[in-house]
Order: structure tokens, then C-alpha cells, then sequence
């Protein structure tokens, strides 16, 4: 009977140090969560942000996560450009001079991201931490705030010297971007999660922001 009772305990340590294994075994688990927020580079200035991320374990505690999100980040920066317009009345070509007021530059950022993630607790309330780095697209555009045209000319050359200076120029580019940040995460059931999250954002070609997400998780 004692030998029955010992092979049965056996039995039951050996099946429950597989389950344990199985359960932290490197990409044994996988999760999707849905974010949103705001990012800011400076008060007021505050734009919207989205993002998609999938996420993997590498040990009970750490994770790999790979994200793609969409942002819009405003730069505050103001100028007036002093520039002409060229078009055609009547079938005869004229010059304008055409003047417009800027306070800040939208940038539309798309990011595709790699980090870990790093969750202190398993527990139904746990703080984490995370690093992220990644490519980004982006466009870019003027707010203007006015604009007007006056003055009507019949060549480029009556057109006064202050109109004939180039734009600025925006450039559209692709750059590299990496992010530390830290969250705190509460499970609502076995299978979903809620979270709230800070992330810096340094970005190699436009302006750092600061980026606050609530997500789910499951």
C-alpha cells in the first residue's frame, strides 16, 4: 500500500514539474492587445496614437513584443512664408504673391516596433517595464493658420525679391526610434487585461514625444 501511495505521488510530482515547465517553456504563450492615447512633445500640443502589438514569452516574467502603431505628433513651431502663386486667368498667365502663417507641423508617423517587456508579478495587479526600438514612415504637413494672395503680375520678374525665396522644405522621411517606459497592468479574467502605460519616445528625425496608451490585452 505505502509503495501504491509513493508511486502515485511519483506520478503526480513528475506530471506537475512538466506542467510547470510547459507553462514557461520560451514562446510557449502568446498574446494581442489593443492600444490608444495621446503622445505629446509640449503642452498643449497633444496628437493622437494608436497601436497593434503581439507579444510572446521569452521566460515566466519577460516577453518579446513586436507593434505597429499610427500616430500623429504636432510640432509647435511658428513662421510666416512669403512665397508667389502661379496660375491662369483669362488664358494669360499671372503671378501672385501669396503669403501664409504657420504654428505647427503635423507629422502622421507610422512605427513598426521590436522590445521586451518585462512583468514583475503574475498576479491579477502587476507593474511592468518595457524598451522598444523601431523604423518609422512618415509624412509631413503645415497648419496653417491664414493665407491671402494680392498683387497681380504678368512676369516672374515684377514679382518682388522677398516672394521668389524658396519654401521651407518638409522633409518626408523614413528614421529609427526607441522607447523606454514602465505600466501597470490588472486582469479582468483568465484571458483579458487591462492596462495603462507611459512611454519616452526618442525619434532620430522628428521631434521626442511622450506617449500615454490604455489597452487591452488578451
Amino acid at each position: 500500500m505505502k509503495r501504491n501511495i509513493a508511486l502515485l505521488l511519483l506520478v503526480f510530482t513528475i506530471n506537475l514539474f512538466a506542467q510547470e515547465n510547459n507553462s514557461t517553456r520560451a514562446f510557449s504563450k502568446f498574446w494581442f492587445s489593443a492600444n490608444g492615447g495621446v503622445n505629446f512633445n509640449t503642452i498643449p500640443t497633444v496628437g493622437a496614437s494608436i497601436q497593434l502589438e503581439a507579444k510572446t514569452n521569452i521566460s515566466s516574467n519577460l516577453r518579446l513584443k513586436l507593434s505597429l502603431g499610427y500616430s500623429s505628433i504636432f510640432e509647435n513651431k511658428q513662421y510666416e512664408v512669403k512665397t508667389f502663386y502661379k496660375g491662369i486667368i483669362d488664358g494669360n498667365t499671372i503671378f501672385s504673391k501669396y503669403t501664409y502663417s504657420v504654428d505647427k507641423i503635423e507629422y502622421a508617423v507610422i512605427p513598426l516596433n521590436v522590445g521586451l517587456e518585462y512583468e514583475f508579478t503574475g498576479n491579477g495587479f502587476s507593474p511592468f517595464t518595457l524598451v522598444e526600438f523601431g523604423y518609422n514612415v512618415n509624412s509631413v504637413e503645415e497648419q496653417v493658420t491664414k493665407s491671402s494672395y494680392s498683387g497681380h503680375f504678368n512676369s516672374l520678374d515684377e514679382v518682388p525679391d522677398e516672394y521668389k525665396s524658396p519654401r521651407p522644405k518638409l522633409s518626408e522621411s523614413s528614421f529609427l526610434d526607441f522607447g523606454i517606459g514602465a505600466g501597470v497592468r490588472q486582469k479582468l479574467s483568465k484571458s483579458i487585461s487591462v492596462g495603462f502605460r507611459y512611454v519616452f519616445i526618442y525619434n532620430s528625425g522628428i521631434p521626442n514625444t511622450n506617449e500615454l496608451l490604455i489597452g487591452v490585452m488578451f
